[in-house]
This record gives C-alpha cells, structure tokens and sequence, in this order.
C-alpha cells in the first residue's frame, strides 16, 4: 500500500514523532509511506524510515529542505499544498492528514475518498484561544474539518476527543507510542534534599511554562532547597524568573536518547497545561516510562494511580502535592512509579502503529 502524508513540517514537535515513527512501523511492513512537506520547514527532526518529498513556496519538488524562518500564511500554505497533493497524488491509496490545516487542500486537489484523518489535537480551540482576531477567524476554517472526512476514517489519539465538541469519529483510538528501550525505567531510592524539577519549556501559555515557574516559587517560598532543569528552554520574560537566579539549567536535547536522560536526570517532572485535560501530553508518556514521579493536571496516559494530580493554575496546590510526595514512605512513592511504567508498556510503537493501519487496510481489502 502506498501512503502520502502531508504535513507542515517535520519538526521537534510530539505530532511529528508520532507521525515519524508509526510511517517507520508501516514501512517495516512493506508498506511505502512518503512525508509532502514544505522545504521551509527543515529536516526531519524524528528519525524516519519513510521518503519525503520537499516542495518550495512554488510547489516545485526540491530535492533537499531549504530552512527559512519565515512562515507561510494560511492562504500561502494552502494553495502550496493543494498544487504538491494535485501534482503527486496519483499512485496513492491512502492520503493521511494530521493537521486540520491540511485538511482543506486536500479536499480541494481532489482526494477526499483516499483520506483519513487522524486527530492529534483539537486545534480549533488552540486558535481560538491566541489573542488575535485573524487566528480566532482560522479557527473557524480549522472547526469546520471535523465535518469533511467521514467519521469512520477520524482517527483520535485519546478517548476525550471521542464526541469532544464537533469531532466525529468512528474509528478506533490510536494513542502516542513510545520507544521502551530508550525509555527505560530508572530505579527510585527517595527524593533527594535539593530537588530538581524538571519542565519541558514551550511557547505556548497554555503549555503551563508559567505555571511550573510559579510553582517552584512557591516551593522556595516554603523553605524547599529546589532548582528547575528546562528543556528546550523556558520561553519566559526575565521579569518572571525573579527569585530563581542560579537556580535554572537549560538544556537541549538533539535526539530522543538525550530527552531520555534528561527525563531520568530530575527528581520530579511537572507536566501543567491547562486545556484539553486527558489529552495524550508526551512529557506525562515519557516520564512515566522513565520511572520519574510526575505531577500533573491530568493527562494521558496518567491518573491518580500513576501520576500526582493538580487543580489547573494553581501553584500553591503543586507546591503541598510536592511536600506530601517528598514526606510520603519511599514504598508509595516506588508502587506508583511500577504501575506507571506497567500502564506504557502496551504503547509500543509496533502495538500502536498496528491498530490504525488494520483499520486503514479493511475498506482497501474489501
């Protein structure tokens, strides 16, 4: 079976791994899947078995990625895609879209009877929530592609997006999978007494950036000795880092085998966005197969028996869950941190990876 996958990019982002690994998977299989992506975007930040066609702003297939930090506008990016998908598109069986910004150029070039859709993030309220009225009218657009592709060919990465708002699906649940031999468990002898929190820092506010920092404030504010290690780094004003002065690491993972050990270097990883609760949040995934005790405001694949919850926006609540953890006996801390990493072993890229495209082949085989 041949595949086309149009995204925006391939970057350092949780739906490009996904997307990366589950192509690798179907290629083990036999299967030939192909990434169309914009030259702009950059190369591949997840390894990859699958091929991927590079277009420029023009449509013309380049034969390498061309980096640019300007971004393409809606219109841009539609008209783009539309031309790569008309150009490409024959000899594919299935044409798999990710992003609802994808959606509305394949439609238009022709092949909505070949998509399916799987559905990462209800993106349409992450729009909406940017302060600018041009994102909150693209959120609009972005909305309406729940209704375009059948439901029995909506693919959802977690039971809360099955009848969440206008997504429609009727097909099975596909969650994010996971690499168990670079995640490997480390083992858990108590909690030091400097404590290092650990934060993957992102742009976006309702990431919960802000959020940790404000917690571990509040920590120092409660006589706890506590530094913060950010990945990626922390996306905030300097303003809003006073008080943590030589208290902050920032580092740069390269590849899923640094973020691993970035995961096993803290003692405890705070995962605390604010919308979309029981959404799949790689941070969570990943620390739970690391063995490090997370606390969170509830998201896949944790809850209360495998991760510490928190009340969204509410670091005072973070800071008296961390003083009951580091007082808690090491044996309740160690059976959590089990049943965590027992709950992922089922997300195997190969289990994971074979859920959907059973689910793809059935209409093609009948």
């Amino acid at each position: 079976m041949n595949i086309l996958i149009p995204v925006l990019s391939l970057a350092p982002a949780g739906g490009s791994r996904v997307l990366s690994n589950l192509a690798t998977e179907w290629v083990k299989l036999g299967h030939r899947v192909i990434f169309l992506s914009h030259a702009g975007g950059g190369a591949p930040y997840f390894p990859t078995d699958a091929e991927v066609i590079w277009v420029n702003s023009k449509a013309e297939i380049v034969d390498e990625p061309e980096p640019s930090n300007r971004s393409l506008g809606f219109i841009e990016l539609f008209l783009v895609m539309r031309k790569a998908i008309l150009t490409i598109e024959k000899g594919y069986d299935v044409v798999l879209l990710n992003h609802s910004l994808t959606v509305w150029p394949s439609i238009a070039a022709g092949v909505r009877k070949k998509c399916f859709y799987y559905i990462q993030l209800y993106e349409s309220e992450v729009f909406f929530a940017i302060p600018s009225m041009r994102m909150k009218i693209l959120s609009v657009f972005l909305w309406a592609t729940y209704y375009v592709i059948p439901k029995q060919k909506c693919f959802v990465n977690s039971p809360i997006y099955v009848g969440y708002k206008n997504i429609r699906t009727a097909a099975p649940v596909v969650p994010p999978g996971i690499d168990l031999d670079l995640y490997w468990k480390k083992p858990f002898e108590g909690f030091p007494a400097t404590l290092t929190i650990g934060i993957i820092g992102r742009k976006d506010i309702w990431k919960g950036t802000a959020q940790a920092v404000d917690s571990v404030k509040e920590l120092i504010s409660r006589g706890y000795d506590v530094r913060l290690k950010v990945a990626y780094g922390h996306h905030l004003p300097e303003s809003e880092l006073k008080g943590l002065e030589g208290r902050i690491e920032v580092v740069v993972p390269r590849n899923d085998k640094e973020l691993a050990d970035f995961y096993r270097s803290v003692d405890i990883m705070f995962a605390l966005a604010t919308i979309q609760l029981g959404a799949p949040h790689y941070p969570v995934l990943e620390s739970m197969a690391c063995g490090t005790p997370v606390v969170t405001t509830g998201y896949f694949p944790g809850d209360d028996t495998t991760t510490f919850l928190v009340p969204i926006n509410d670091p005072k609540s973070v800071a008296v869950c961390v003083e009951k953890m580091v007082g808690e006996d090491v044996s309740v801390i160690s059976q959590k941190i089990d049943l965590a990493r027992e709950k992922v072993l089922d997300l195997s890229w190969e289990n994971v990876s074979s859920v959907m495209i059973k689910h793809i082949m059935k209409p093609l085989l009948n």
